[in-house]
């Protein structure tokens, strides 16, 4: 193979899109009581999907990871912010966090 067949497919690879995996109800559950611990000012790890292209029910797209600071979790929209990012709850797949509290008191870490 010569370098710029390597580069395209390497590209390629990089860029494959995967279809949507769906929480179970227990872990729906667990990502909602996630939602309810944290406020602004928490620093998140969020994984999310992001939607590439939509064929009927069948939804392919990519997962991002991100480590940020929320900015609003919005109840009214239902979705969370992080500088600027703006994630609907139904595409979160998972959030980690270390979540301190005004009232001085530390969570547990959520995994």
């Amino acid at each position: 193979m010569r370098g710029f067949d390597i580069a395209v497919l390497t590209k390629e690879k990089e860029n494959a899109l995967i279809e949507r995996a769906w929480l179970s109800e227990d872990m729906q559950e667990v990502l909602e009581r996630r939602l309810c611990q944290i406020s602004a000012g928490d620093r998140v790890t969020v994984t999310y999907f992001c939607l590439r292209k939509a064929i009927g029910d069948y939804e392919i797209g990519e997962y991002v990871t991100e480590t940020d600071i929320v900015e609003e979790v919005d109840e009214l929209a239902q979705a969370l912010v992080l500088s600027g990012t703006f994630i609907p709850f139904t595409d979160i797949y998972d959030l980690q966090g270390d979540f301190s509290h005004a009232n001085g008191e530390q969570t547990e870490t959520i995994r």
